[in-house]
């Protein structure tokens, strides 16, 4: 029999809402993104971009009382419409640890604008633990591949900036499960 913590730790999850983003929610994308080190705050315009122009391929969690507690933004490149590009991926200390980000990523993944996708790419350090997780566990799901490349090395960022390994799964099997 399940724990009483692990029930209520069910609960307050099912009790996050996964949704397409909206232009209202890009300030509150931005103040979580910079909540959430060693993520890259980039400019709140660039998040207003990503929750209007770019909505289809992007997600947000909302709790009850807390707000927006997870976003996640990807892209499909023009040049390779069958991946998408998994760019950032941030999730409040206080919704951690209850699988919100691989939610919003499937939840990305059962929406039409990604019916083509095969492969799902990031750009990941080697000290970022949950990420690389993440995508283990999407592997595992979907019975698919998990390669990792070099990616960029620090010297392709300004400043002190760790290098990111390459990160792709697939192709993934077709199951397009949430």
């Amino acid at each position: 029999m399940p724990s009483t913590t692990h029930q209520n730790d069910a609960r307050k999850a099912e009790a996050i809402d996964i949704r397409m983003p909206d232009r209202s929610d890009a300030v509150a994308v931005w103040r979580l993104v910079g909540a959430c080190p060693p993520l890259d705050l980039n400019s709140s315009y660039c998040y207003l971009l990503l929750c209007s122009h770019l909505r289809e391929t992007c997600a947000v969690a909302e709790a009850p009382g807390l707000g927006v507690v997870g976003f996640l933004s990807a892209l499909t490149p023009a040049a390779h419409p069958e991946s998408l590009f998994v760019w950032q991926v941030a999730v409040a200390a206080a919704a951690r640890r209850r699988g919100v980000a691989g939610r919003l990523l499937r939840f990305v993944l059962t929406h039409p604008a990604t019916a083509e996708v095969r492969f799902i790419e990031a750009t990941v350090g080697p000290k970022n633990q949950a990420s690389r997780a993440l995508f283990q566990r999407l592997a595992a799901e979907r019975g698919a591949p998990l390669h990792i490349h070099p990616g960029f090395d620090p010297g392709c960022f300004p400043g002190a900036h760790e290098g990111e390994d390459w990160l792709r799964v697939g192709p993934l099997d077709g199951s397009r499960g949430a």
